[in-house]
């Protein structure tokens, strides 16, 4: 939710239009006095700050001269926009303190305050460093500016609430948000402020100043917090596929199962030598005559008790490895086996082996059938 509300804290005593029409009749004078120090905007001694470039021919320069007399006789007349059009170009072709200090002058008659306060300031800076050249725009800038800063009027903003994401505009210009709560200069007239979000306007208010105003706007601004970003979608499992083949009869052919005979095959290897190994201890514990726990044997046979001892641990690793191998071909068989319709049709039911990542780290291996 966005809000506002102006107070008017004091107001000048001349009204804008009486003040244009004071500045129009003393301005011209002033104006002549500025420009008598140069004949034309060409003359290189008063170039100020020019910007790296292709420099103006003499035939632009005679243009440009030309072009700031006609500027000068209409500010004159009063014809402050006529006159602003023809400084404007003369910038174009080279700039000077004088051509600067007249545009300050324009934009002052034509209500542009704030532009016209940055003119005559930036045209006190350059005539300062182009020397007597422009002396006189040197000695007049800084007094029109400071009388016109005085009569500026202000708008200041003050901002309630938790901006975000929110931007604020007065007639279509960003307004720093870190000028919140200062005196911003703004021009004499009415004004629109926005509140904009995600290049939507969300609020929107005109305010209207006249010379000497203090006006204040108040914004309560409660952006929404933004939404945590999703994480990333941990990578689905990746299927294997079993190896074509057909139905159980196929597989019984060791055509769409055989991993799992293999498997179940080493498997029964090891049940086999498991049963070699046992017979060799029996026979090695009847041979010493010892109990099934190797006590009680002839000290004199510890050579038969040690054989014995060997294949009692080989027959029960055997057997325990045999046991496993036979147990995981028997899941291989299922897990491989295909029913009607190949592999597409397995994939249906759900059967095979995926092995994927989970979300916080590590793997996982699924067997389904």
């Amino acid at each position: 939710m966005v809000g506002w509300s102006l107070v008017r804290t004091r107001c000048g005593a001349v009204t804008f239009a009486v003040v244009a029409s004071v500045t129009a009749m003393v301005g011209p004078a002033r104006a002549e006095k500025a420009g008598d120090e140069d004949a034309g905007a060409g003359s290189s001694a008063a170039a100020a700050d020019e910007p790296p470039g292709r420099e103006a021919t003499a035939e632009e320069l005679a243009a440009a001269r030309a072009l700031f007399k006609e500027g000068k006789a209409l500010e004159a007349e009063g014809s402050w926009a006529e006159a602003l059009a023809r400084f404007e170009r003369v910038a174009e072709v080279k700039m000077t303190p004088q051509v600067r200090f007249h545009l300050a002058l324009c934009h002052e008659n034509l209500g542009r305050w704030v532009d016209a306060i940055n003119g005559y300031e930036l045209a006190a800076q350059e005539a300062a460093n182009v020397g007597d050249a422009a002396a006189t725009v040197a000695k007049s800038a800084p007094p029109r500016a400071a009388k016109l800063r005085a009569r500026v009027p202000t708008l200041r903003l003050v901002i309630k609430g938790t901006v975000r994401s929110s931007a604020v505009f007065i007639d279509d210009r960003e307004i720093s948000l870190a000028l919140a709560g200062t005196e911003v200069p703004i021009d004499p007239g009415t004004h629109a402020i926005q509140v904009r979000r995600d290049g939507q306007v969300t609020t929107s208010a005109e305010v209207t100043v006249e010379e000497g105003d203090a006006a204040e706007v108040e914004l309560e601004i409660d952006d929404p917090v933004p939404p945590a970003p999703a994480p990333d979608p941990a990578p689905p499992p990746v299927l294997v596929a079993p190896p074509p083949g057909g139905g159980p009869e196929a597989g019984a052919e060791g055509v769409g199962q055989w991993p799992a005979y293999v498997v179940a095959g080493a498997g029964a290897a090891g049940l086999i030598a498991g049963g070699v190994l046992w017979g060799l201890r029996s026979n090695r514990i009847d041979a010493v005559r010892c109990d099934e726990g190797f006590t009680g044997c002839n000290p004199d046979d510890e050579d038969l008790v040690d054989e014995a001892r060997r294949f009692d641990l080989g027959s029960k690793v055997s057997f325990g490895v045999g046991a496993g191998l036979v147990a995981a071909g028997a899941v291989l068989w299922f897990v491989l086996w295909e029913p009607d319709g190949g592999a597409e049709a397995a994939e249906i039911r759900g059967r095979g082996v995926a092995v994927g990542p989970f979300a916080d780290g590590g793997a996982e291996l699924r067997l389904r059938f």
